[in-house]
This record gives C-alpha cells, sequence and structure tokens, in this order.
C-alpha cells in the first residue's frame, strides 16, 4: 500500500536520516527522542536502512511484512505447544488475515518489529514451564522479551504475567526460580544495549528513564472532558514547567488526585467504561482510518470507510463471540497454560485504562484474541472426530483436543 508515515511515525522516520549521518541532537537536552526515549530504538533501526538509500520507505514496509510473517509463525509455534498441530495451522492461519495485521504493516511503527518477538518470548516460555524444553527457555524467553521490550516499552506487563503464572501454577520455589532465569535474559540486553547508547554518547539518559516522566501519560488517561486521549492541556504541563522532572511528578499527581476525588462518581465510572469500550471495541484498532490517510487516491478509500470498518467489525465481532462460547463451555478449563494469557490480558486492560487512550495502543497485545478463539472441547471432539479421519486420511489418536473452529 502506497501510505506515508504520518504523526509521530513521520517524525521518526525522518529522523532516522539524521540518526544515520551520526547527528544525534533528537536524543539530547529535551528534544522529542529525549523526552520519549521509547522511540530511539525503532529511529536507530530505520537509520540501518538510510545507510543503503536516501529514501528506504519500500524497504521498510517490506520489513514489516517479514516481521508480521514471524508473527505468524510464531503464533503456529505457541499454538502447537498449547494444543496440536491442527489448532496450530487455524490459528496462524486466523492471525495472518486479521485486519490490523494487514493494515499496519503499511506504517513506520515499532509494533511491526515488536509484535513477533513478543510472541516468540510466549512460545519460549510456554514450553519452559511444560517442562518440554531445558530452564535456558527461561532465558531466551526474557531476551525476546527484552528486543521486544526496545521497540514497544510494554514488556513490564509480560514480565509481571510471566511471574505471577509462576508462582501461582509452578509453586513458589520453583516460580521463583524460573522468574530469575527470565529476568535475567529480560534485564541483561536490555541493560547493555541502553548502556552502549549511553557511552558512545548517543543518549544521555538510560531507555527506561525519559525526560518526561511517565505520569504524563496517566495524567492525560485521566482528562474525561478529552476522553483520556492526548490533549493540549495535560501536553503542556511540562513545558510550562521548564521540563522539571520533578515539578512534573508533582503537578501531574496533584491534577490527577483532584479529577479523581473531585469529579462525581457516575462520570468517573462512565469515563472508564468509556476507555474500556472505545481502547478493544475497534476491530481494527484504528488502523484504516488514518492509515491511509495520506495514500494514492485517498478518496477512493474514503468513499468506502464505512464498509471497511463494517467488515473488520463483523471479524472482530466474530472472534469475540468465539471467545465467550469457547468460556461458556469451559473449553478451555483443563489447559492450565491457558490461564497465562488471561493474565496477560488483565494486565493490558489495566494498563490501558490508567494511561492515555488510543485505539492503536491495544494493538500490540491483539494477537491475543486470536489465541482465545482457538477451542479446545472435550465434548465437541467426539462429535467432530470422523470429519478429521476424513480430512487427515488417518485416524485421530484418543486424548487430542481436535475439534473443528
Amino acid at each position: 500500500m502506497p501510505t506515508k508515515p504520518i504523526s509521530d511515525f513521520k517524525v521518526m522516520y525522518e529522523y532516522a536520516k539524521e540518526a544515520a549521518q551520526g547527528n544525534y541532537y533528537g536524543f539530547h537536552d529535551y528534544a522529542y527522542f529525549a523526552r520519549f526515549t521509547h522511540d530511539i530504538i525503532t529511529v536507530l533501526y530505520f537509520s540501518l536502512f538510510y545507510k543503503m538509500m536516501d529514501n528506504p520507505l519500500f524497504i521498510v514496509k517490506f520489513c514489516n511484512v517479514i516481521c508480521q510473517t514471524a508473527a505468524v509463525y510464531a503464533m503456529y509455534l505457541t499454538v502447537r505447544e498449547i494444543l496440536n498441530e491442527e489448532r496450530a495451522l487455524i490459528s496462524a492461519f486466523i492471525l495472518a488475515f486479521f485486519p490490523p495485521f494487514i493494515m499496519y504493516t503499511s506504517q513506520t511503527m515499532s509494533e511491526n518489529m515488536a509484535v513477533p518477538l513478543y510472541i516468540f518470548s510466549v512460545y519460549f516460555f510456554i514450553a519452559a514451564i511444560k517442562g518440554r524444553k531445558n530452564n535456558a527457555y527461561f532465558i531466551l524467553s526474557g531476551a525476546f522479551l527484552s528486543f521486544a521490550n526496545m521497540f514497544r516499552m510494554v514488556g513490564a506487563v509480560f514480565v509481571i504475567a510471566y511471574i505471577m503464572y509462576n508462582i501461582i501454577y509452578i509453586g513458589l520455589k520453583g516460580g521463583i526460580k524460573n522468574s530469575i532465569l527470565l529476568i535475567i535474559g529480560f534485564a541483561v540486553p536490555f541493560y547493555l544495549v541502553s548502556q552502549s547508547l549511553l557511552n558512545a554518547n548517543i543518549t544521555e539518559t538510560h531507555l527506561w528513564n525519559p525526560k518526561e516522566p511517565s505520569i504524563t501519560s496517566i495524567l492525560k488517561g485521566t482528562n474525561i472532558e478529552h476522553h483520556g486521549m492526548y490533549n493540549e492541556e495535560d501536553a503542556n504541563i511540562p513545558i510550562k514547567l521548564n521540563h522539571d522532572p520533578q515539578k512534573i511528578k508533582e503537578v501531574s499527581k496533584e491534577i490527577i488526585i483532584k479529577r479523581l476525588t473531585t469529579t462525581p462518581k457516575p462520570k468517573l465510572i462512565f469515563h472508564y467504561i468509556k476507555k474500556i469500550a472505545m481502547q478493544w471495541g475497534m476491530g481494527d484498532f484504528r488502523a484504516f482510518v488514518w492509515t491511509t490517510d495520506e495514500v494514492f487516491g485517498k478518496n477512493i478509500f474514503k468513499n468506502i470507510i464505512h464498509e471497511v470498518s463494517i467488515f473488520t467489525q463483523i471479524i472482530y465481532i466474530t472472534i469475540l463471540i468465539r471467545i465467550f462460547s469457547a468460556l461458556k463451555n469451559n473449553d478451555y478449563m483443563e489447559i492450565k497454560e491457558m490461564n497465562f494469557f488471561y493474565i496477560l490480558f488483565g494486565g493490558f486492560v489495566l494498563l490501558f485504562l490508567i494511561t492515555e487512550f488510543q485505539e492503536r495502543y491495544a494493538f500490540i497485545i491483539s494477537w491475543i484474541f486470536v489465541i482465545f478463539t482457538t477451542r479446545t472441547s472435550n465434548l465437541n471432539r467426539r462429535k467432530h472426530a470422523s470429519i478429521y479421519k476424513v480430512l487427515n486420511g488417518r485416524n485421530i489418536k484418543h486424548g487430542y483436543n481436535n475439534n473443528i473452529l
């Protein structure tokens, strides 16, 4: 798709050309990327392509396609580890045609690189806890998580979910040991990369220590008048306070407390219910609306925007119906590993409930819905066993969870 980078992604892509020439002023003082250090690795990644040509947009998009193809394969491996070959193939097929995974490849988004790394991290974790692999898989899970986090810094949610699952389902002793291995795999690459950038004077702070405190995202998330979205009122506070981190934290905290304590309870509750609905209610996670904004012949796309929205919503609603159906029928009750995904999803619901709202933020974890649709019911297994005999040309072994999607 002949789209052009827009918004923050345009800034990231265009500044990468400067970074490719060794100009790192955008990472220093209170420039954009010094304030939001979570974008630095993506900028440096794009800068590698600028070393090859003056306008590497096509190559960047082509690599996006490769990354999302890797995500499909990672999904296949993960579901095969939890269930079986048939379920894995179906899950990979669904993900390959999941609308946001197609649409977002046209943009210079860090999520395109982060998503496959996050899913591979989950695969190594699941393989390790099932005892089929040695402890090195916990370290590998942490390492993939670390590199994913460098592109899209939501790795803390995964770390917490991994630790919680280990403690609850593996036990205190084994869970702590597994968690330590995973944290080592996560922390070491993250620290080494960040310290290397500091030593080379590319950055002035560690990647996990932006010059604009993260509390400003929570501040925007409490702004009821702007529906918890980005707004000039809250965004200008760091500028008014001369980017003083301590003052920003203090003022932001005061405003947050005031909003939460003085807003009428019904209005406050409605605000957060609305945030949940908007965050998780879009079938393409708002991909179509803005990824096609700068497309050649964009008027054609605008004329069919409602049709595309309806189509993506039908796919999304079908997925959600299957999830509720599976939960109602207790299809996952015998699969202990599925509980990890419930913990992980709950963590992201809480994260996006608290912080600034944008529909695309949920794209980083949208693949989890594909896993939730992968049903495996003992009740349905016998019903469809004969069908699989015909399709596969072989007998279905008793004990496998093979039912039609």
